[in-house]
């Protein structure tokens, strides 16, 4: 499933994984819609800005723990932790890199 869990550079988790049902960001997600144009957004990300997504959920960790977000090395989704604990790899696929709301679909790298 779709969430954010900051994990360290050894791959422990700092914190609870916040999971896609979980709409805290909305001031967040209120900050993307004020700073980008969300059709562009759309364009580059392909979904649009929500609370439900990774990275605004990541931005919630930036701006309410950050003593965490300080140490987060990378940010999972749950199955991508289950991969990171079978081979010590930290991976993701297109369509979960994408559903993190940080992702350029058409270049196929993270956007800037």
């Amino acid at each position: 499933m779709m969430g954010c869990l900051c994990v360290d550079k050894n791959g422990v988790p700092l914190r609870p994984s916040i999971i896609w049902a979980d709409m805290r960001a909305v001031e967040e997600e209120r900050f993307l819609k004020n700073k980008m144009d969300p059709m562009k957004f759309y364009k580059t990300v392909g979904h649009r800005i929500s609370s439900s997504y990774g990275i605004e959920k990541l931005m919630w960790v930036k701006n309410n723990e950050s003593h965490l977000y300080k140490n987060t090395y990378k940010m999972l989704n749950a199955k991508d932790y289950i991969v990171y604990k079978m081979t010590g790899k930290f991976v993701t696929d297109f369509s979960d890199a994408s559903g993190t709301n940080a992702f350029d679909i058409n270049t196929f790298k993270w956007s800037g």
